[in-house]
């Protein structure tokens, strides 16, 4: 089969194997993506606290600034609700690809 995430195996139905070897393994290569993820996120945080503490004279629009533009308030709330349907059909969508994934 594919492999991936460091030669682990990237069958879903592992994580709820009887083999506890299969299972652990998944789990573990789980954990790994979201300490991998959280850390970067801690570092893009902090890297943006700096920023601001820093101030906008001297970084910009990095501490936080906005760019002054006049747009009409219907753009931005159609814009907005786009994008929430958009999100709204990844998570329905994940979630079926993920159930009807494991059924077969």
């Amino acid at each position: 089969g594919f492999h991936n995430r460091f030669g682990a195996g990237s069958n879903f139905s592992a994580l709820f194997s009887e083999n506890n070897e299969e299972s652990s393994e998944y789990i573990s290569g789980l954990v790994f993506l979201a300490v991998f993820f959280f850390i970067i996120f801690l570092m893009w945080g902090i890297s943006l606290l700096i920023f601001v503490c820093v101030g906008k004279k001297k970084v910009g629009v990095l501490a936080g600034g906005s760019f002054p533009m006049k747009t009409d308030p219907r753009l931005v709330l159609g814009i907005r609700i786009f994008f929430l349907i958009c999100c709204l059909l990844v998570i329905i969508y994940s979630s079926l690809f993920l159930t009807r994934g494991v059924r077969s």
